[in-house]
């Protein structure tokens, strides 16, 4: 799957012909059901948290997902009450000691990659409107992080940059 830096460009067809695919995101942005969707139509899946990495050739759909829904999701999917307190310490300390804006940082990359090899999916333009399948959420919903949402949340949101992140992810149309 992995091939040269300098092989010949294909495009992103071509790279679906071959039916191979990594699926990557940052973790619980969705990545798990569109990788189950992806083997669903018979593509062999490589599915990874993978950071972007500048020159990789690897066919990737990249999932994003509002930031905010991922921390609903985590916590939720750690088995927390969705409260303000474990919302910040998610916030604080999302994935390996990092916070969420760290975390999501390292693939936005994907959002900006220049070739055919990527391709970028949204998780809530994905599942607007759709039931939740069972491989898709703990709960039977979709999280709204406008249903847990708080001034101490928005606080501690503003101070690890938070405000930032949505700013770009907003620019880049990645998040509405």
């Amino acid at each position: 799957m992995f091939e040269e830096l300098n092989a010949p460009q294909k495009s992103f067809a071509d790279y679906l012909a071959d039916r191979r695919i990594m699926v990557t995101g940052a973790p619980k942005s969705g990545t798990h059901w569109v990788a189950d969707l992806c083997r669903s139509c018979g593509w062999l899946v490589l599915h990874l948290h993978q950071p972007y990495c500048k020159g990789s050739v690897v066919p990737a759909v990249c999932v994003y997902r509002h930031p905010k829904n991922m921390l609903i999701s985590m916590c939720r999917h750690r088995g927390d009450e969705v409260n303000t307190g474990n919302l910040a310490q998610w916030m604080l300390n999302y994935y390996h000691g990092r916070d969420l804006v760290a975390v999501y940082g390292e693939y936005l990359g994907y959002s900006t990659h220049k070739g055919p090899n990527v391709f970028i999916i949204n998780f809530e333009d994905l599942v607007a409107g759709a039931p939740s399948p069972d491989s898709a959420t703990k709960t039977g919903s979709h999280s709204d992080w406008r249903d847990h949402w708080n001034g101490e949340l928005e606080q501690c949101w503003r101070t690890i940059g938070g405000t930032e992140l949505e700013q770009t992810l907003t620019d880049r149309g990645i998040i509405n």
